[in-house]
Order: C-alpha cells, then sequence, then structure tokens
C-alpha cells in the first residue's frame, strides 16, 4: 500500500516537474533532460561495467569524492559516474572531481526514468552517498542486477523516527543491499531496528574524517603565522567554536594567564559569528586590546593586539596549527561539543570540557590513546594551558589516531569493489 502511495504522489507531482524540466531544457539548460534520464552521448562504453554513485548535494559530492579517489587508487580503469539532485551539487563536482568522471543529475525517482539511467550508466554497482533512499531507484537497479551500497551511511534520531513508519516497505528495501558501511554503531543499531541485515552491515567511520585528515597535512603553521603577522616564537592559546556562556570565563581566565605569561596571545572563534559583537564586549570589559581576523588584509596591518577574533569561515584548522594549546568550544556548556580531531591532528594539545555528547567515540578513542585532556570548568582550562605553556604537557604524536580514524573511504571503496 505504502509503495502504491509513494508512486502515485510521485507521478502526481511529476505533473508540476516534467513540463519544467523539458522547458528548462529547451530555453535554460539541456542538464535538466538527465532530470527525465535523458543524456547526452560520449562517454558511456557499454562494454565496461561502471560504479554509479549518487550524493545529494555538496556536502555528499564532498564524501564521494574521496570514495572516487579510493576507488581509483585500487582500480584505475573502474569507469565512474556520479549523480546529483542540485545545481550547487553539481557545480562544486566539476570543481573537484577528475573528468574521467561522468557527472549528471540523478533523474526523478520514477521507474521509466530511473531505468533510461541505468541503460546510460551501465552500472554494476550503485552507491548512495549517506542517507539517499529513494524507493525507485532501489528496485530498478536491483531488479537489473546492480549491487547496492550506502556508504557513510547515517540515521539520526529523528530520521529513524520518520522511517520507522514506513516498516515493512523500508525493510524490503533494504533487504536489497548488498552492503552497509555506517559512520557510527548507533546509525548501524538504527538501521538494524529498521529491518537491515546485521550480517550485511559495517561500521567504517566517517569519511568526512578522511576529508579533515587530507586538509591538516596540507596546512603549514609558517605560512599561517606570516599570514596573520604573528612571530614564529610567540606563544598563542586559541579557543574554537565557542558558544555563548563560555568566552566571558575563558578571557577571564587568559588575564590570569597573561600576568605568568605577558606575551601570551588568544586566538578566539565563536562558532556563531553574528555573536562577535557579544565576545567584543567581553574583551573590552578585561581591557584586552584585540582585533578581527576579517581586518587582517595584508599581513602586518593589525598585529601585536592581545586576541585575535576569527569572524571568517573555513579557517579554524589553520589557526589551530599555531597554537600552542586549544580549547574545544561547546563543552563548558550543554552543547555537545565539537570535533577535536582537527587540533589533535595538528599535534595540538587540546583540552574539552564535561559536555561532549555529539562526539563520545572519538574522545573515548583520544583517552584510550592518552591525548584526552577533560576539564569539568574554565579553571581546568587555565589549569591545562598553564601545564602546556610551562611544558608540563607534551605535544601529541597523532600517528595512531589516524589509524582509528581518516581511512573509511579506502575501507568502504575496497568493499564497494569487492567481487
Amino acid at each position: 500500500m505504502i509503495r502504491f502511495i509513494y508512486n502515485l504522489t510521485a507521478w502526481a507531482a511529476a505533473l508540476y516537474f516534467i513540463p519544467r524540466a523539458v522547458l528548462r531544457g529547451v530555453l535554460a539548460d539541456k542538464a535538466d533532460f538527465e532530470q527525465l534520464g535523458i543524456y547526452p552521448r560520449g562517454k558511456v562504453d557499454a562494454e565496461s561495467k561502471s560504479v554509479w554513485i549518487h550524493a545529494a548535494s555538496v556536502g555528499e559530492v564532498k564524501i564521494a569524492a574521496e570514495l572516487i579517489e579510493a576507488i581509483n587508487k585500487i582500480d584505475e580503469t573502474r569507469r565512474v559516474a556520479l549523480t546529483v539532485k542540485t545545481r550547487a551539487g553539481k557545480r562544486e563536482a566539476h570543481r573537484i572531481l577528475p573528468l574521467e568522471v561522468e557527472i549528471r543529475y540523478c533523474p526523478y525517482d520514477l521507474a521509466i526514468f530511473i531505468a533510461r539511467a541505468i541503460r546510460h550508466f551501465s552500472p554494476d554497482r550503485l552507491v548512495l552517498v549517506e542517507t539517499e533512499i529513494w524507493p525507485n531507484l532501489i528496485s530498478v537497479a536491483a531488479k537489473s542486477g546492480v549491487k547496492l551500497f550506502l556508504v557513510n551511511g547515517r540515521i539520526s534520531g529523528q530520521s529513524y523516527a520518520s522511517y520507522k513508519k514506513l516498516g515493512g516497505f523500508l525493510s524490503g528495501l533494504l533487504h536489497k543491499f548488498t552492503g552497509f558501511l555506517m559512520q557510527s554503531p548507533e546509525d548501524e543499531e538504527r538501521l538494524i531496528a529498521l529491518g537491515a541485515e546485521r550480517n550485511k552491515c559495517q561500521v567504517v567511520d566517517n569519511i568526512k574524517y578522511d576529508i579533515m585528515r587530507r586538509r591538516i597535512s596540507e596546512i603549514s603553521a609558517k605560512e599561517v603565522r606570516q599570514e596573520l603577522g604573528v612571530d614564529q616564537k610567540e606563544d598563542i592559546i586559541s579557543a574554537g567554536s565557542t558558544r555563548g556562556g563560555e568566552e566571558k570565563f575563558l578571557l577571564e581566565q587568559f588575564v590570569r594567564l597573561k600576568r605568568k605569561y605577558p606575551e601570551l596571545k588568544m586566538i578566539i572563534a565563536p562558532r556563531h559569528l553574528e555573536r562577535v559583537p557579544e565576545v567584543e564586549s567581553f574583551l573590552r570589559e578585561n581591557k584586552l586590546t584585540y582585533t578581527r581576523r576579517s581586518l587582517i588584509v595584508e599581513n602586518f596591518s593589525e598585529i601585536g593586539k592581545d586576541v585575535l577574533i576569527l569572524d571568517t569561515i573555513g579557517e579554524l584548522a589553520s589557526v589551530y596549527s599555531i597554537a600552542q594549546a586549544a580549547f574545544i568550544g561547546g563543552s563548558l556548556v550543554p552543547k555537545g561539543g565539537q570535533n577535536p580531531l582537527e587540533p589533535v591532528g595538528l599535534g595540538i594539545p587540546t583540552c574539552f570540557g564535561p559536555h561532549m555528547e555529539n562526539f563520545e567515540r572519538i574522545v573515548a578513542t583520544l583517552d584510550e590513546l592518552g591525548l584526552a585532556h577533560q576539564v569539568q570548568d574554565s579553571q581546568g582550562v587555565y589549569e591545562f594551558f598553564d601545564k602546556v605553556l610551562s611544558n608540563e604537557i607534551e605535544r601529541p604524536d597523532p600517528t595512531e589516531l589516524f589509524q582509528r580514524f581518516g581511512r573509511a573511504a579506502e575501507f568502504s571503496a575496497k568493499q564497494v569493489l569487492k567481487d
């Protein structure tokens, strides 16, 4: 019954989407015909089977890119095709993927369009990234003899509650899969509870950690210091992704530290940039000089201040790289913390508060490796920074850490290509 209702709804929606795709295809962008399973000829070699990877938008495309690179390392002759749902996803795919990868829109989830896509891509494997559960895509692919994989799979608590309502319909779809490569044990257990077969499920971690590992390996602390106009020998502490209720107390502890280490500098990165004025008010209360990262247009335009506020996007890992020690925000207040892998992976002594609920598995691994420094309050943060600055705490060696995290794409590719 659910399948009938789904298909009826899909066809009703198609009465709007099909004319729109045709109109746009004629007047604006021929690529819109791809949403109807109509693809240009040229790249397809029907004699060689492809791996068809479907990624919804930008975030999933980045994960797919890691998987594609891992596939190419195992079998460079293997043909790979990527489909997306959004224009932003397609732009990102063209930006970061090799020219050999065929990049198309995924067709609407109607059997007639999916069948056309399968004839075009000629896949023997279909990989869905994260939580792309499309009933007709799954059913038609399985009926065509295509092996189905869910890679970097995740099922949030909210998604689980929604999927649970689908009962046997979803369970039937999950039984068509060859394998599920999940981000965490919690994701795996939720998927099994929804009907996936346990022997098809494996926990391989999050491919985002592979992306993180690559990104931090490309960071040059020396170049970052030069760009920020910071002396190579200057002592710096950092506080990343801080939340309301943390900065005031962290800055008070920084003032205490400066009495002992007068030349000490601090970089603070609020999680939400709209809170920068609030952080500035705390700095003025503590009579600290400061500047914003966005004001440092050239190397030495705004230097020599006590505190640098990171008010830009995408530079937090770089800032961690030049610090003697780091604090992970969202952990002194009940916000679940942030990912500590970046600073620890850079070899930076890192502490965090008691609220790391969103990263319990990573914290457990750090603790097992002797790399965790969990404190209970801002006084604990002060004591941690003091010990680092007085050389009582050594820099962590991240080698073993990245034996545990940062290899999910490689493992997933091996499972997908396995005969």
